[in-house]
Parts: C-alpha cells; sequence; structure tokens
C-alpha cells in the first residue's frame, strides 16, 4: 500500500508515509484505517512525510473532499492539530502546498511543510532526529 499509518499513541503522534504516485482514495482509505485504529484520538499530532511520492492525484475535488473527510473526523471541540509534512522534492512540496491550501482559514489545523525529519521532529517535540530511530524507539519499548 501507497500509505503507511503508524499511530504512536504514547507520543500523542501519528505517522504518515506516502511512497509512489498518490491517489485520494488511498488517502482516504489510511483515514479510516485510522479512525478504526484502537488509539484514535482526534488530539494527536500528525507527522505526514511525502519524500517518498513521485507525483499524485490532481483532481481538487477529491483532494478538498478528503480534508472535508479529514476534518469532519479529526476537527473537534478543544483540540488543536500540528499537521507537520515532510517535503523535500517538487511533487512532495506541490503536495504539501496542496494540503496546506486546502486547510486554510481553518483556525484548529496548523499546516507546517519542513524539509528534514530532524525539523520535523522537533516541531513536533519528539527527542529522536530521524523517522527511523523514532520508529526503532517505539518498537524496541513494546
Amino acid at each position: 500500500m501507497p500509505v503507511k499509518l503508524e499511530v504512536l499513541s504514547d507520543r500523542g503522534l501519528v505517522y504518515l508515509r506516502y511512497d509512489g504516485y498518490v491517489k485520494v482514495q488511498e488517502a482516504l482509505d489510511s483515514l479510516e484505517e485510522y479512525k478504526a485504529h484502537p488509539n484514535f484520538h482526534p488530539g494527536h499530532k500528525h507527522f505526514v512525510d511525502f519524500t517518498r511520492i513521485t507525483g499524485f492525484e490532481h483532481d481538487y475535488v477529491k483532494v478538498f473532499a478528503l480534508q472535508a473527510e479529514v476534518a469532519a473526523a479529526l476537527v473537534k471541540d478543544g483540540f488543536e492539530i500540528l499537521l507537520v509534512m515532510l517535503a523535500s522534492n517538487d511533487p512532495s512540496k506541490e503536495m504539501a502546498h496542496l494540503v496546506r491550501k486546502s486547510w486554510e482559514g481553518v483556525t484548529t489545523v496548523v499546516p507546517v511543510t519542513v524539509e528534514t525529519e530532524a525539523e520535523a521532529l522537533e516541531l513536533l517535540g519528539q527527542p529522536e532526529r530521524s523517522t527511523s530511530d523514532l520508529l526503532r524507539a517505539l518498537r524496541e519499548k513494546s
């Protein structure tokens, strides 16, 4: 699957990594997977890694409809969502820009784009400086 989802509930964090060519339906499927996860919580911070994408479906109506689904599931009273997107190449930066644009005017979602894992993890309040170290630390703990 081109979307990898990890719910790191003890860190209050959701990690999503997209690979290859991304279709809106795949992103919607990952949202459904997250909502069904036993540790689902609307207050989680989100770390979205777009660095491995090669392109994405440019159906803006579908993208904005997806964001409406995300908002319905995650945007709840009393919770602010920090959405940190890792984007270091042209397709990933373009996708992050589109996602940021789709959240304009939604004050409870704070979308931020960074170019390095270290920046992303620092913003998310994690002590590790690479995603592999973060995931390894969590697997060793469980």
